[in-house]
C-alpha cells in the first residue's frame, strides 16, 4: 500500500508538456521520485543525535556532530539533485522518441520540433551528472545558482562549514574556539533546508514501515501533507538550542581576535630570535618573501630581488582585519555573519600558517642549539 503525499504540482506540468506516458516509464520515474518515512527518519535520527552532541559541548563530540550534520545536508541535497536527474531521464527519453517520430514523419507545423527544443533544454549532460553524483560543491552550485532552491548566503555557509568537515575528517584539524558556533549555525542550515529543499516530488509510505516516532514531533503519516511534517521536524529540533545572534557573533569575534593576537606574537617571536633590531613590517615582508621559494638558497635583506619583493600583507592589513571583526557587530543575520567571518578567516590564513611555520622552524633550531650545548 502506498500514499502519496504533497509535492504533485511539478509532475502535472510535465504531464501536460510531455502529454501521456508510456506505462513502465512511468513507474521508473515515480519511484526515483520518492522519498519514503523510513529515508526520513534515517535524516531525523542523525539529526537528533547531531543535536544531543551539540548539547554535551565538548570539542569531540561537537567534532561529531560537524560530521553528522555535513553528511545530513549532502543527503538532503543528493535527494533534491536526484529528483532532478530523474526528470532528466525522462526527457532524454521522450526527446529521443520525438526525434525518432520526426524521422518517420516530419513536422509541417513545427510544433513537434519546439517541444523537442524544450526537451533538450531540460537534459542534464552525462559529463554533469556524474560531478553532481560526486562532489559536494557541485550540488551545492547546482540547487543555489542554477535552480536557485537555496539562497547564497546559505550556499556560502555549507561551503565554508565543508572546509572545516574535511579538515576534521581527512587531517585531524578542528578549530576549537570556532567549531561551536559554526556546528550551530550548520545545524540551523540543516533543519532549514530539512523544511525548505525540494527532496522529492511525492512521499510515500510503504506497510509495515513504522511511522511511532512521528508521534514525539506531534504529527502523524495521515492528516498532514509532506511540507507539514517536515517543518514542525525542524521547528522541534531546534528548540533547546543557542541558535541566538549575539552568541554566536561573541564567539565568533573573540576567535578571530584570538588568531590576530598569536600573528602578532609570531612577529615578536621571529623579530626578537631570528631577526634583531628588524621592524615587525621587515619581518612580514621577510617571511612572505621566504614563502615564495622556500626551497631556494637563503637570502639576504640586499638582495635585489627581496629589495623589489613587494608583499601581499603588511601591518596595516592586521589593523584592518580587526576593524573588520568590528563590523560584525553591525550585522543580525547568522548566515551574512558566519559569511564575514569566513571571509575574513580565509584571508589572513595563508598568512597566519605561513608565519606560525616560520616561528616553529626558529624554534626548533633554538633548541637544537640548546641540546647541543647541554650535550645531548
Amino acid at each position: 500500500m502506498r500514499a502519496f503525499l504533497g509535492r504533485q504540482e511539478s509532475l502535472a506540468g510535465h504531464w501536460a508538456l510531455l502529454g501521456p506516458l508510456d506505462c513502465r516509464e512511468s513507474t521508473r520515474v515515480m519511484e526515483r521520485l520518492e522519498l519514503t518515512v523510513v529515508q526520513l527518519e534515517l535524516t531525523v535520527v542523525q539529526l537528533e543525535e547531531a543535536k544531543r552532541f551539540i548539547q554535551t559541548d565538548t570539542v569531540p563530540h561537537l567534532r561529531l556532530a560537524l560530521l553528522l550534520l555535513d553528511n545530513a545536508a549532502e543527503v538532503l541535497m543528493h535527494r533534491a539533485v536526484q529528483e532532478e536527474l530523474a526528470y532528466s531521464d525522462w526527457h532524454r527519453e521522450w526527446h529521443a522518441q520525438m526525434a525518432a517520430f520526426l524521422r518517420r514523419k516530419p513536422d509541417d507545423d513545427g510544433k513537434t520540433r519546439h517541444r523537442l527544443s524544450q526537451l533538450a533544454a531540460r537534459i542534464i549532460p552525462e559529463k554533469r551528472k556524474h560531478k553532481l553524483g560526486k562532489y559536494y560543491n557541485e550540488k551545492v552550485d547546482f540547487l543555489s545558482q542554477e535552480l536557485h532552491h537555496m539562497s547564497v548566503p546559505v550556499a556560502r555557509v555549507l561551503k565554508h562549514i565543508h572546509d572545516y568537515r574535511n579538515e576534521a575528517y581527512h587531517n585531524d584539524r578542528i578549530r576549537p574556539d570556532s567549531i561551536r558556533p559554526a556546528v550551530l549555525i550548520l545545524f540551523d542550515v540543516v533543519c532549514t533546508l530539512l523544511a525548505t529543499l525540494r527532496q522529492h516530488a511525492a512521499m510515500s509510505w510503504h506497510a509495515g514501515d513504522s511511522e511511532a516516532w512521528l508521534e514525539r514531533y506531534g504529527v502523524s503519516w495521515f492528516g498532514y501533507n509532506a511540507d507539514e511534517i517536515q517543518a514542525a521536524i525542524s521547528r522541534a529540533l531546534r528548540l533547546g538550542l543557542p541558535l541566538d545572534t549575539d552568541d554566536i557573533r561573541a564567539a565568533l569575534a573573540t576567535h578571530l581576535t584570538s588568531r590576530l593576537d598569536g600573528i602578532d606574537d609570531s612577529i615578536k617571536f621571529i623579530a626578537q630570535n631570528a631577526r634583531p633590531h628588524r621592524s615587525g613590517e621587515e619581518v612580514l615582508k621577510a617571511v612572505q618573501y621566504w614563502n615564495t621559494d622556500r626551497d631556494g638558497p637563503p637570502r639576504g635583506d640586499g638582495d635585489p630581488a627581496f629589495l623589489q619583493f613587494r608583499p601581499q600583507h603588511t601591518l596595516a592589513s592586521i589593523e584592518r582585519w580587526r576593524e573588520r571583526i568590528t563590523a560584525l557587530g553591525g550585522i543580525a543575520d547568522k548566515l551574512e555573519l558566519f559569511n564575514l567571518f569566513a571571509d575574513i578567516e580565509d584571508d589572513f590564513e595563508p598568512l597566519e600558517r605561513s608565519l606560525n611555520e616560520a616561528a616553529g622552524l626558529i624554534d626548533r633550531a633554538i633548541q637544537a642549539e640548546i641540546d647541543l650545548l647541554r650535550g645531548k
